[in-house]
């Protein structure tokens, strides 16, 4: 019988590289972590070879026939290794459990990296992805990248002689200048350009927006199908809606959508249900009021790294209104009624 403190199920481990573990199983896979530095090993193993997997469904360069081969490559790898462990498990009571999955895993991660290689050539592609928690790269420009949680960047290995890149979900980028270069982003259906800067881009896929706000610099936002194009300056920011294909500007910039990455929340004179909106976005829980209450409300505040319900206990304190926490935030009270 295997020893279950080195034992975890492959596709619990897909689920949590995907994000798509419950805290549950999130709970489980980080004590399965903890008990012992061979499991750790293993998630390294297991982690290299997914992301070398989801790498390649971001090459825009292979077309369809070639992306049907790899799938099909594929299929055949967990084939052989669907054998391999077969054949492993008849010597498992020689070799310790860990080993023999580490093992049956490169069989896949072997393949792959001879499929991925050769159907990539030279233009083969990095995948940075964020699975559980938000993270900072540099780019080989020195260019700096803060990718959101559930966000992925996919950039060619001659980056620094071709600044072009894809992004997924949502990131802060502080580019390098150089004046005969520039940098490109292919954020769905917006192609973002830009010499020197700072800026952010909120491109997910399953939203029906795409958000671009500058922080410093210039950036050139164009729309891919009709050739628009848009020019940000610092302080400015836009929001492209996917379904009517439309630019909305804006002559301001928040520095609330980058509250992932700086744990910081300002309000200066705005309105209490745009308070309430910017809480909903930061801390992802819902907020329940009645508009009518505190549409007269209007809050200045700062918060640095505060809990949300820090936040409502000084609404609480500064507006006429009462709140419960629980799933839901429900706020009662008269608040600012004339």
């Amino acid at each position: 019988m295997e020893n279950p403190e080195n034992n975890i199920d492959d596709a619990l481990l897909a689920k949590y590289l995907d994000g798509s573990t419950s805290s549950q199983e999130n709970e489980h896979i980080e004590l399965w972590l903890a008990k012992s530095l061979e499991n750790k090993k293993l998630f390294d193993q297991f982690k290299e070879i997914w992301f070398q997997s989801e790498a390649a469904k971001y090459n825009t360069d292979l077309d369809f026939n070639e992306k049907a081969a790899f799938k099909s490559v594929l299929s055949r790898i967990e084939e052989k290794d669907s054998s391999a462990q077969e054949s492993i498990a008849k010597s498992r009571s020689l070799l310790p459990s860990w080993f023999t999955r580490i093992a049956a895993i490169l069989v896949i991660g072997i393949g792959i990296y001879f499929v991925y290689n050769n159907l990539q050539s030279s233009k083969s592609e990095v995948l940075v992805s964020a699975i559980k928690e938000s993270t900072e790269i540099t780019l080989p420009d020195s260019s700096v990248v803060n990718l959101n949680i559930q966000s992925k960047l996919v950039y060619n290995n001659d980056f620094k002689h071709n600044r072009n890149l894809s992004l997924s979900g949502e990131a802060f980028f502080e580019v390098e200048k150089k004046e005969n270069l520039p940098f490109i982003i292919q954020a769905g259906k917006l192609e973002v350009k830009v010499v020197g800067t700072s800026f952010y881009i909120i491109a997910r896929e399953n939203d029906n927006f795409i958000e671009v706000g500058v922080k410093s610099g210039i950036v050139e936002v164009k729309e891919k199908a009709s050739g628009e194009l848009i020019t940000l300056k610092k302080g400015e920011s836009l929001t492209y809606n996917k379904n009517s294909q439309s630019f909305k500007r804006s002559e301001s910039f928040s520095n609330n959508q980058l509250f992932w990455k700086t744990g910081v929340l300002e309000f200066d004179n705005q309105p209490l249900n745009q308070v309430f909106l910017a809480l909903e976005k930061a801390y992802e829980k819902e907020i329940i009021y009645q508009e009518t209450e505190v549409k007269n409300c209007i809050f200045t505040g700062r918060f640095k790294n505060a809990t949300l319900k820090e936040i409502i206990d000084q609404l609480q304190i500064s507006f006429n209104i009462e709140a419960s926490m629980g799933e839901k935030v429900v706020i009662r009270g008269k608040g600012c009624e004339e």
